[in-house]
C-alpha cells in the first residue's frame, strides 16, 4: 500500500526510469551496440567535442536527458522501501541496470563517488556505533579509489592503462588544485574576458532552450563562466574535462568583490533551504538527505549554474521533488 503522500513520488520513479531507459537505448543503438558505445566515452565527455560528430540529434537530446537514469534509482530506492512489491522490485532492478551503464558511458568518477557516498552513508548511520569516524575512514579510501576509477575509463575507452606519474598524493593535490590556480589567475581572467554582470545565474534558463527556437527570436546560446576559464588555461582545448568555476571565483567573475559577497549570501540562502528539508526527511531515507546536502559540496567547487543545471539536473529535480513531500508531510 502507497502512502498516500508518496504518490507523486512513486509515479514520477517509474516515468524517470521509462525515459532514462529509452534515452540509454538510443544512445547504444547511435553508437553501434553497448561494447562500442563505452569506447566513446571518453571522447564524448570531453571540453569541447562536437557531439554531432558522433551522435544524431535524437541521440544528443538522449544524451542530454540520461541523467534522469540517476533521479531515477533514488526515487525507486525509496519507494521500494515504502513498498517492496514485484512492481517496485522490477522497476528498482531496471533503474540500477540503467545507472551502471549510465556511469560507465560518461565516465565520470564524481556521479559515482557521489552515488556509492549516499547509499554507504545511509548504511553506516543506521549502523554503526561511531558513523562520522567510520565515515572520515571511509573518505580517505574514496580519496585513493580516485586514480583507479580514472584508470578503469581510460581502459574502456581506449583499451590501455594510461601512463601517469607521481605518488598517490601527488596525483591527489592535482585532482583538487584547479580552484586555487583559478583564484591565482582570476584578475587575468577578468581582464582578458570581462565581467560576467550576473549573467551566469540566467543561462540555465536561457540555454535550457532549444536552439532552434531560440533562433526564431534572434538569440543564441551564452557561453557558460567554465568555458573561459577552460579557453585561459588550455586555449587549444587539449584538456579533457575543461577547467570547473569554483564558488569563489563564480562570484569574483560577475563584477568583482562586491558580487563575490552577493553570491555568498545567495550559497547561504540555498544552503538554509537545503538543511531544512534534509531534516524533515526521515532517518529511513538518509540517502536521500545525503544526496540532497551533496548539491552543496558539488558547489563549491563546481559553482557555474549552467553546468550545473545540464549535467546535475537530477539533483534539482530530486531537490524540488522533496521539497514539495517534506511540505506535505508538515502540513498532514
Amino acid at each position: 500500500m502507497i502512502k498516500k503522500r508518496n504518490y507523486f513520488i512513486y509515479y514520477f520513479a517509474k516515468f524517470s526510469t521509462l525515459i532514462g531507459f529509452l534515452a540509454l537505448l538510443i544512445i547504444i543503438q547511435n553508437l553501434g551496440g553497448l561494447i562500442t558505445s563505452l569506447k566513446y566515452a571518453e571522447i564524448l565527455r570531453a571540453y569541447g567535442t562536437d557531439m554531432s560528430n558522433y551522435l544524431s540529434q535524437v541521440a544528443i537530446y538522449a544524451y542530454v536527458l540520461s541523467p534522469i537514469n540517476i533521479l531515477a534509482l533514488f526515487l525507486n530506492v525509496f519507494v521500494f522501501k515504502d513498498n517492496k512489491n514485484n512492481i517496485n522490485k522490477i522497476f528498482l532492478i531496471l533503474s540500477i541496470a540503467s545507472t551502471v551503464y549510465y556511469l560507465l558511458f560518461f565516465a565520470g568518477r564524481l556521479p559515482i563517488l557521489m552515488i556509492v557516498i549516499c547509499f554507504i552513508s545511509d548504511y553506516i548511520f543506521k549502523h554503526f556505533k561511531h558513523p562520522v569516524l567510520s565515515m572520515i575512514l571511509l573518505s580517505f579510501l574514496l580519496l585513493v579509489l580516485l586514480n583507479k576509477l580514472d584508470n578503469l575509463f581510460f581502459y574502456i575507452s581506449y583499451g590501455k592503462i594510461p601512463d601517469t606519474e607521481g605518488s598517490v598524493f601527488e596525483k591527489l593535490v592535482q585532482e583538487f588544485y584547479f580552484p586555487y590556480q583559478t583564484l591565482v589567475n582570476i584578475d587575468q581572467i577578468n581582464q582578458m574576458y570581462g565581467f560576467r554582470y550576473g549573467i551566469d545565474y540566467f543561462t540555465p534558463i536561457i540555454n535550457i532552450i532549444p536552439t532552434s527556437i531560440l533562433n526564431i527570436f534572434g538569440l543564441s546560446k551564452i557561453a557558460s563562466s567554465y568555458s573561459f576559464i577552460s579557453n585561459f588555461f588550455d586555449p587549444n582545448g587539449i584538456t579533457m574535462g575543461g577547467t570547473p568555476t569554483d564558488m569563489i571565483s563564480f562570484g569574483i567573475r560577475q563584477l568583482g568583490i562586491i558580487s563575490l559577497v552577493f553570491h555568498s549570501i545567495f550559497i547561504s540562502i540555498l544552503c538554509c533551504f537545503v538543511d531544512n528539508i534534509c531534516k524533515k526527511i526521515s532517518i529511513q531515507y538518509t540517502f536521500i538527505s545525503v544526496r540532497l546536502s551533496l548539491i552543496l559540496f558539488v558547489l563549491v567547487a563546481y559553482s557555474d549554474l549552467d553546468s550545473l543545471f545540464r549535467n546535475r539536473f537530477d539533483m534539482i529535480i530530486l531537490l524540488l521533488l522533496f521539497y514539495f513531500y517534506t511540505r506535505n508531510y508538515k502540513e498532514r
